[in-house]
């Protein structure tokens, strides 16, 4: 079933054949033409804007292959379309090995390409999609109760690939350590202490500590702070698309203790924000993991309750589900979230296609502001595109929404600096003008911008001078300078 699942997430890479499919795709081509230019076996680079210990294995092997000359463009070309045929595959095996049924072994694949919350993961998330891949191997592994050599290998591979892996890995590790004999102890032994070290390395402890008492409760490293009635709202929509997992129930017994454990871990993660205000897991990712890797079994829990109702399931999720990748709206129909408890979740899932819309004009813009000195304010959404063109941008500062006048002042002022780089599709120059036209105006932004610091932080409008550097044709770039002088 490879080449049937692969070829459904090749045809939208085939649709924008010149341009990267997602957003986080362009940082990782970053990431691996800064290992091009600057080869590190630790792989600390910067991640959209702050420097981070990111897994290897995915900036390794595209990093490798730009030191040969191959681009990343073309390696996130046909990644995704590889892993989202080997995810396929391995649920259609899983499945095989738990119903010895050919045709029940494709039915399994075939949810799993054509299920949009499986197949979103692939747009942008590609080392959660590597992790994923590589726990459901390790899963088959164990199944299949394959050789413990293998099953260590996979452990250590899905470390280097993906942090919430990692943290499984952890776990894993520890349950085949207790149930292992011999020097198949040793063995798992050597895997947990390897597995720990690299996540002590991924919250880059002992800077960061791994836990420690504040005074609003307990830290542990990854805590998210969620809004408690999205978290919850949220929960209950992920449970009603995890509740055919019910079917579970009737094979529990006869699948591997350690695919309980590792259903139970996964679990456990993606409930936390609903238990907790405050958590240690990114709940979205948590679920698509447990959603995709439990698909094969809710498939074998189906078979044995009924194939009838296993083929009626099956036909409506193939046809609805085909919208997704092949109809160009067909994305919206599958967002069932009003919120979600974290910005990064929201619109999943995302549609398949490009976040880069004029490559020109980026390059232009990176161009210009390599020759610049000093701070550099962009929106998040255009760093990433910046970055392709730049190595090691230490002084671009990526903002949550398109930097404005006031923001870029009080940055200005926060900092003591005295004057930055803007790169933002509103027109400061007239935002100038405005602001010296109704001061009042001025100052009443500006205090909502500065908060409680307005009166330490304050400069006078006068004092502003902004100059247009580039205009684009969806960006241009200013200089803010203040003339503390005046």
């Amino acid at each position: 079933m490879f080449k049937p699942c692969f070829t459904v997430r090749l045809y939208p890479e085939l649709k924008y054949p010149s341009l990267p499919v997602g957003w986080d795709t362009l940082e990782y081509m970053s990431n691996a033409r800064d290992f091009a230019y600057e080869s590190k076996l630790l792989t600390r680079y910067i991640w959209l804007g702050g420097w981070r210990n990111l897994p290897p294995l995915l900036t390794w092997i595209p990093g490798s292959l730009a030191v040969l000359g191959i681009d990343p463009q073309l390696f996130f070309k046909v990644y995704p379309p590889i892993m989202v045929g080997l995810l396929s595959m391995l649920s259609a095996m899983i499945t095989h090995r738990l119903t010895e049924s050919k045709v029940i072994a494709i039915t399994a694949a075939l949810l799993t390409v054509f299920n949009p919350y499986v197949l979103g993961q692939s747009q942008q998330w590609h080392r959660h999609v590597l992790g994923l891949v590589l726990l459901t191997a390790y899963l088959y592994f164990c199944e299949s109760k394959a050789k413990h050599l293998h099953r260590a290998f996979i452990l250590v591979l899905g470390a280097l690939a993906y942090e919430p892996v990692a943290v499984l890995a952890l776990f894993l590790s520890i349950a085949e350590t207790l149930l292992a004999k011999g020097k198949k102890k040793l063995l798992f032994s050597a895997t947990l202490i390897f597995t720990l070290l690299v996540l002590l390395w991924y919250v880059r402890f002992p800077q960061t500590p791994v836990m420690a008492l504040t005074p609003s409760g307990v830290y542990v490293a990854g805590n998210i702070e969620y809004n408690p009635a999205t978290a919850l709202n949220y929960t209950i929509t992920c449970l009603l698309l995890l509740s055919p997992s019910i079917t579970i129930a009737t094979i529990w017994r006869s699948i591997n203790v350690r695919t309980k454990l590792t259903i139970a871990l996964l679990f456990l993660a993606f409930i936390a924000p609903a238990l907790c205000v405050i958590a240690p897991t990114d709940q979205h990712r948590w679920f698509t993991i447990l959603l995709s890797i439990t698909t094969p079994y809710i498939v074998a829990g189906l078979t044995r309750i009924n194939k009838n109702i296993l083929a009626i399931a099956t036909i409506p999720i193939v046809l609805l589900g085909s919208a997704y990748p092949f109809t160009e709206n067909g994305f919206e129909h599958f967002r069932i979230w009003a919120k979600t408890p974290l910005d990064r979740a929201s619109g999943y899932p995302w549609k398949l296609e490009p976040a880069l819309k004029n490559l020109s004009d980026v390059e232009k813009i990176a161009e210009i502001i390599a020759l610049q000195e000093g701070v550099v304010l962009v929106s998040l959404g255009l760093y990433p595109q910046i970055h392709l063109y730049m190595r090691n941008p230490t002084n671009i500062v990526p903002l949550s929404r398109e930097p404005t006048l006031i923001m870029s002042i009080a940055y200005i002022a926060k900092n003591n600096l005295s004057k930055i780089i803007t790169v933002t599709s509103t027109n400061m120059s007239r935002d100038l003008e405005t602001f010296r036209e109704k001061p009042d105006l001025y100052n009443t932004t500006l205090a909502l911008q500065l908060g409680e610091e307005y009166k330490q932080f304050y400069i006078g409008i006068e004092s502003v001078r902004v100059e247009l550097l580039y205009r684009g044709t969806t960006s241009n770039i200013y200089i803010v300078e203040i003339n503390k002088t005046r």
